[in-house]
């Protein structure tokens, strides 16, 4: 990714190409978001203790230089000086040590862009707040899913500074106007860029291979059809609508977004926050106290309550002030339980030798469908467009007739190979028996199936198979069914079934042809 703020595209269609491109460019992690997911992938193994956690803050100096910092400040008044990450993270607690890393992490995301220190201060404050707010809510409705929520609220917006290192004029702009409302916001966003902040964070998240339930909570945090849809847990729900309504930058709250806060949570909200008061002190004091074991020192430009005040003639100035111990947060999240989830991301796949064919070295048709479903499901939630393959090898049965089933396996085995080099490793690859073989080619456009569909095509036919004395020339028939970016509940045998007929298309009009298909319609095609 760029280090640097670029200059705004003249158009909305540049802008997107520019943002697109620069997420396009993330091919790795930034240390602190690898970090970050690796202590999410920590708070769902309830086998993990003080020891995994110690490694994964050593790899961090900074972190690592922090927590340390943490465990011997004044409030722990501990008599011997804590010399050692493993020291601090038994006197912390794992579900601490969680929240703060994460949160170190993601302000370590944030200065990776390298957009101006003030601005990375305000989205990194916004940032938090939405995390702390959630957890308020999650924590009030079902204590086990606060961690889980706060995640939810933190991640929200995690592509607000991308598009600020893109166009920080205009997205600026549109921010810092009192009368700019969410929804207001994102038409805006949409009409000066091409794209809104969510569907840019969708990406991010996915690039940044989040496990689903956050991609979900970025994607679909301003969707409360979505959220109810997709989101499995009440809290976790209830929690990132909440955080959704909070300003996406400290100084600057919508009268609409405030009023729509204090109605959802006097009609949805869990019963101590139904006062809507009560809750931004209860924020606020969270928040402060949070603040400061990031910002050691400094005070934060956030102020909740006398921002709502402001903004909204329903709120009177409030003397009410809480002062909760940080004893109290230490202890309420010690008591939270591990974010309990089956966390499925796209770059794992964990197979046995059951999904695994013996003889190629691909999935089965077992391990293929399992994939396969997982792959499909997801894009018809998220509208991604995706492909599925199927490839047949031309008279085959004539090589094993001729040369012998050992040379056939062999013709096997080096056409999976050169297929295996044609296709990314996020694609699904399997064997359905003898020689057919089917792919599902995910988030992936028309034109670019049609040049991977060549390149396989041109790998068997251009290059000879051969072992010892004998070479022998194959061609494969291939038919390519096209399912562009629709929210719909696909189902990969009815897939596989229009794959196989665009196949058999295929052999019609001769050896070595490919014929693609769009939804149900047919094109019988030469290879480029």
């Amino acid at each position: 990714m760029n280090q640097t703020a670029q200059p705004e595209a003249p158009g909305p269609g540049g802008l997107e190409s520019t943002l697109r491109r620069h997420v396009d460019q993330l091919t790795y992690l930034p240390a602190s978001v690898s970090v970050a997911v690796k202590f999410i992938e920590l708070g769902t193994d309830l086998d993990a203790g003080p020891v995994e956690y110690e490694k994964t803050i050593s790899s961090d100096p900074a972190l690592g230089t922090k927590i340390l910092a943490l465990a011997n400040s004044s409030w722990y008044g501990v008599r011997n000086e804590v010399t050692t990450v493993l020291q601090a993270v038994t006197l912390l607690g794992l579900a601490n040590i969680r929240t703060l890393a994460i949160g170190y992490c993601m302000a370590g995301l944030h200065n990776h862009l390298r957009i101006p220190k003030e601005n990375a201060k305000q989205y990194w404050q916004a940032s938090l707040c939405k995390g702390v707010a959630a957890k308020c809510i999650a924590h009030a409705m079902d204590a086990r899913r606060a961690d889980e929520a706060f995640l939810c609220g933190l991640f929200q917006d995690i592509a607000l500074p991308l598009v600020h290192s893109v166009a920080p004029g205009s997205l600026s702009s549109i921010l810092q106007d009192p009368a700019c409302s969410v929804d207001y916001q994102l038409g805006r966003e949409r009409e000066a860029f091409g794209v809104d902040h969510v569907e840019v964070g969708r990406w991010i998240g996915a690039k940044l291979e989040l496990p689903e339930a956050y991609v979900d909570a970025i994607g679909f945090h301003h969707d409360p059809g979505c959220i109810a849809k997709f989101v499995e847990s009440d809290a976790v729900a209830t929690a990132i609508q909440v955080a959704s309504l909070f300003p996406h930058v400290p100084d600057r709250w919508s009268t609409t977004d405030v009023k729509k806060l204090s109605e959802f949570l006097r009609e949805s909200g869990p019963g101590e926050f139904k006062d809507h008061e009560k809750f931004l002190v209860t924020v606020q004091t969270e928040f402060d106290t949070l603040y400061g074991y990031f910002e050691p020192g400094q005070s934060p430009e956030l102020r909740l309550p006398d921002l709502m005040a402001d903004v909204c003639e329903e709120i009177a100035d409030s003397t009410m002030r809480m002062h909760l111990q940080v004893r109290e947060l230490m202890d309420e999240a010690a008591k939270t339980g591990r974010l309990v989830q089956n966390l499925v991301t796209e770059h794992e796949r964990v197979v046995d030798e059951s999904r695994i064919d013996a003889l190629t070295g691909v999935l089965t048709r077992a391990g293929f469908l399992t994939e396969a479903d997982r792959i499909v499901h997801s894009a018809g939630r998220r509208a991604i467009p995706f492909a599925v393959l199927y490839c047949d090898i031309d008279d085959f049965k004539e090589v094993n007739d001729t040369h012998g089933h050992h040379f056939g396996d062999f013709v096997l085995r080096e056409l999976c190979s050169r297929i295996s080099e044609r296709v990314r490793k996020t694609d699904v690859f399997g064997r359905l028996g003898g020689d057919e073989f089917v792919l599902v080619l995910s988030d992936i456009e028309k034109a670019r199936v049609c040049a991977v569909v060549d390149a396989i095509m041109r790998s068997v036919r251009d290059e000879p198979f051969v072992k010892g004395k004998v070479a022998v020339k194959k061609t494969v028939s291939v038919g390519a069914l096209y399912m562009p970016g629709s929210r719909t509940a696909y189902d990969i045998t009815a897939l596989l079934k229009q794959a196989d007929m665009l196949m058999y298309e295929a052999k019609r009009s001769g050896p070595g042809k490919m014929c693609v298909g769009l939804w149900r319609a047919m094109t019988a095609v030469e290879p480029a």
